[in-house]
């Protein structure tokens, strides 16, 4: 009798026996990834009927004002929710509503700050992110820098603050600091943890294309006659050549929400740049729309320094964004010219030679009363050129400071309308020491960025940052930085987006594996070498220029000299003296009386030109010989007062010096010579540009990228 042998079980030997795994627990399960939400067709549609009739229910039983704030407290909700969970929600969140200012449209209105509301919930969806490994593994090295610079910046404050002229007024502003410093970190962590760098650029854009183009619906369709509900304000309809209604957006002052738009500018072209290169011709219509919006909204400010910022900012990215973009630009460059040509543009621009060709009288009058403020921020930089007077003290001794300054008049405003004099003359050489370190230092990482990402793909795929997208960032940071040349420092947060976006692409091409290749190593290395180049031919193209403009000058121009005397009105007692005496409020007045004077005189050198601001009369004789000029001056001033009687004047008013000045030697830059230089400088500057591509282009010697 046989048996038959038993087999071994098919998985082996048993081992010993598993224990059982502990079970998670409360605050595992609720950071654990949750499994995407997915909703047959059929479940959708009944969850949203199910919405619609019960939010109809409470419109009906409640009122329809009742109805639609239940529907916004449950979207918000749920988004609130989500945004907590999934930190790029919370990031695009914030960026959109900072470059929207949701916060400030609706500050009167909502009984929270919007801004305080969305900073708790973008620190708590920071905290829940980092306490998941999947996402901690996304924070990359150097991703701190622009708050290290930002720190500098402030610590730069604090000696100021201490010895500050409005100490309540520096006490908040250091306050505001430390705020937007935490906001600038709250950033910077979202970011890395959210990873997508082309959805903050998109966030952006989107935030304010929509709203510029309800600018142009108010212009265009609605006469200006609406605001949107806050979103599409009329800063003034006044202003020299203005072509529109000087749009605001959702500010109320349309200069800073053109740095708004300048902002946004490179992120809507480089949008375009990678929709193209990847070949998605409808996205990139819709961007190019975007982009047309943006420029509409632009063109809306009717703002010069916004013009002229945003002509930087496009600049900068086309030089940024590498050769195949540079080449694109050439071939657009007569559309830019012709864009000067557009009413509101070319001529708005040109009333800003109003202060040197005009009298202060007939100029802008925005003009003149922002360079008589300029000229009290600098007196009050050269009382206190170490520290300053105190962050936010400006407000306070403007008026101190201005009539120490001899300026005109002010009006209403109370800033410096230019940010480096503004932080000069409240901070200081340390304060502006600071500020550059933290300014220029996220430049500069922008500027490591691009030329890092020059291997990279160039359509960004997988969102990968490009070199487009860096130029953007770069772009945005220099255009605010030129549009500040006429803006003080307010609604910084926007700024502080940017920032943060540059600190991200620069610590993401430090660290992104693919940048490390042969390949990418040796086109950083060439882009390196293409940015020195750059930079070396522009300082001798600058040069160049400013030496032919130089010796066209000199040789053109001959110095003359200049005596100049103050003259004014004085009430005689046969007339009312208030009246008499309130010559600065009529302001045809002066003028009227310069002209007189001057039609009465025998010779053509001398002119005599009324200030109603400052209630003087100026006569200016100009010859080619120091003693010539006195004695001109000297019988123009003793013929003036028989002038005013000869016309039958004088009853009420008698003319008398007020001032003697010395004599000046001056080199008056004529119409004719101006051409001449732009001209001769312009076809210089086209045969160092020419020579420098030459040059370049035969010492490559097979370099694939600059």
């Amino acid at each position: 009798m046989t048996t038959a042998a038993t087999r071994p079980p098919a998985g082996g030997p048993p081992g010993p026996a598993r224990e059982p795994e502990a079970a998670p627990s409360f605050v595992e399960r609720l950071l654990k990834p949750a499994r995407p939400l997915r909703l047959t067709p059929g479940q959708a549609g009944a969850l949203a009927a199910g919405i619609g009739g019960f939010t109809l229910f409470v419109g009906i039983v409640l009122g329809p004002s009742v109805g639609l704030l239940f529907l916004a407290a449950l979207v918000g909700s749920a988004v609130a929710v989500v945004a907590l969970v999934v930190p790029w929600v919370a990031l695009g969140l914030m960026v959109m509503l900072e470059f929207a200012n949701v916060s400030g449209v609706f500050e009167e209105r909502s009984p929270v700050s919007i801004y305080t509301a969305m900073l708790a919930l973008g620190i708590m969806s920071a905290l829940v992110a980092l306490a998941r490994p999947q996402y901690r593994a996304r924070i990359r090295t150097r991703w701190w820098l622009p708050v290290a610079l930002y720190v500098v910046y402030m610590v730069s404050q604090v000696p100021s603050t201490l010895q500050s002229a409005a100490p309540e007024a520096s006490a908040n502003s250091l306050d505001n600091m430390i705020k937007d410093g935490v906001f600038l970190a709250v950033m910077l962590l979202l970011m890395q943890l959210a990873n997508r760098p082309w959805m903050v650029g998109a966030a952006i854009v989107l935030a304010i294309a929509p709203i510029a183009g309800l600018t142009a619906i108010n212009q265009y369709v609605y006469d200006n006659g609406t605001t949107f509900g806050g979103f599409s304000n009329i800063a003034s309809t006044a202003g020299a050549s203005i072509a529109a209604a000087r749009h605001a957006g959702p500010l109320p002052d349309s200069n800073f929400w053109g740095r708004f738009l300048v902002l946004g500018l490179p992120f809507a072209l480089a949008l375009v740049h990678r929709a193209g290169q990847a070949g998605h011709r409808l996205a990139q219509v819709l961007w190019i729309g975007a982009a047309m919006l943006v420029g509409l909204g632009l063109y809306l400010t009717q703002s010069r320094g916004t013009f002229l910022a945003a002509a930087v900012a496009v600049l900068v990215w086309i030089i940024a964004s590498g050769p195949t973009v540079r080449r694109y630009a050439l071939y657009l460059t007569p559309a830019a010219l012709v864009g000067l040509l557009i009413p509101g543009v070319g001529d708005r621009l040109l009333t800003i030679t109003e202060t040197l060709s005009t009298p202060a009288y007939a100029a802008d009058a925005s003009i003149i009363e922002r360079g008589n403020v300029l000229e009290a921020a600098i007196s009050v930089f050269r009382e206190n050129p170490l520290l300053g007077t105190g962050p936010g003290s400006f407000g306070s001794v403007i008026t101190e400071y201005a009539a120490l300054a001899g300026t005109g008049p002010t009006g209403t405003i109370t800033a410096t309308h230019n940010l480096y004099l503004e932080i000069a003359s409240e901070s200081g050489l340390v304060g502006l020491a600071g500020w550059f370190v933290f300014y220029g230092g996220v430049v500069a990482l922008g500027v490591s960025a691009v030329l890092r990402l020059a291997g990279g793909r160039r359509d960004g795929r997988h969102g990968v940052p490009s070199r487009a997208l860096a130029a953007a960032g770069v772009a945005a940071l220099i255009g605010w930085g030129a549009s500040s040349i006429f803006l003080h420092q307010s609604y910084s947060r926007t700024l502080l987006v940017i920032c943060a976006f540059v600190g991200w692409i620069y610590s993401t091409s430090r660290s992104e594996a693919s940048l490390r290749r042969p390949a990418a190593a040796d086109a950083t290395t060439a882009a390196a070498v293409g940015l020195r180049f750059g930079m070396v031919a522009t300082a001798l193209t600058t040069a160049l220029a400013c030496v032919v403009a130089a010796a066209l000058y000199a040789v053109m121009e001959r110095p003359t000299y200049v005596a100049t005397a103050e003259l004014t009105m004085q009430a005689t007692a046969d007339t009312y003296p208030g009246y008499a005496l309130d010559v600065r409020r009529r302001v045809l007045f002066l003028p009227t009386f310069a002209a007189v004077i001057e039609g009465g005189l025998a010779q053509s050198a001398t002119t005599v030109t009324g200030d109603p601001n400052r209630g003087t009369m100026t006569v200016r004789s100009v010859a080619a010989d120091p003693a010539e000029a006195v004695a001109l001056r000297d019988s123009a001033v003793l013929q003036a007062d028989g002038i005013v009687e000869g016309k039958g004047l004088g009853s009420a008013y008698d003319v008398i010096p007020i001032a003697i000045d010395e004599v000046t030697e001056q080199r008056p830059l004529s119409n004719t010579t101006l051409r001449v230089i732009a001209l001769a400088t312009l076809f210089q500057i086209g045969l160092v540009v020419a020579g420098c591509s030459w040059f370049r282009n035969h010492g490559r010697r097979g370099a694939r990228f600059t």
